[in-house]
Order: structure tokens, then C-alpha cells, then sequence
């Protein structure tokens, strides 16, 4: 059975101010089989996406538009990542996501 991380990338634009895309960054979660990885990574991006129009519409921003963009890595593939990018790419979250 083959284990999978999530990695994800933001990108915004809030205020007419140009596009802004956060570094890829990894999930401290794993997911059991790559069709899990998929189903958290479409629940990810809806909760990410709604919590960010919500919050710049409360503070005024009607045309805030948000960007997730998230992939599954094997366990191989995050080991690579993290060595290359540092431990800053990792997102300590303490949750497991199902």
C-alpha cells in the first residue's frame, strides 16, 4: 500500500493589487492511498478557497480571487521536496485530514 503527502500553493490577488503566489509548500499528513490524497486535496482547496473570499469580502474586497492548487507526492517524492525546499515547506497543522 502506497502513502501520499499533499502539497499545496496559493495564490491571491485582494484590492485590484497584482497576483501574489505563495512557495509550494507540504502538508504534515498522510494519506493511505492516492484516491484519499485526492478527496482531502478537493476538500482542502474548498475550505482554503471559502475561508479567503469570506474574510476579504468582511473586510470590503468583492473581487479577491484565490488560487489553490494542491498535487499528492508518494513518501519518496515529500522526502525529496523537503530536503530540496527545507523544513519551511512543511505546514505543521496536527490534524489528521480524511
Amino acid at each position: 500500500m502506497a502513502f501520499y503527502h499533499l502539497a499545496v500553493t496559493l495564490c491571491a490577488a485582494v484590492l485590484g493589487s497584482p497576483e501574489h503566489c505563495e512557495s509550494e509548500r507540504m502538508i504534515d499528513t498522510q494519506y493511505v492511498s492516492l484516491v484519499s490524497c485526492y478527496s482531502a486535496a478537493e476538500k482542502i482547496d474548498k475550505k482554503v478557497t471559502g475561508d479567503f473570499l469570506e474574510e476579504a469580502k468582511s473586510q470590503g474586497d468583492e473581487q479577491a480571487k484565490l488560487k489553490v492548487k494542491t498535487r499528492c507526492l508518494t513518501i519518496e517524492e515529500g522526502e525529496a521536496f523537503l530536503k530540496k525546499e527545507g523544513p519551511s515547506a512543511l505546514v505543521v497543522t496536527g490534524k489528521k485530514f480524511e
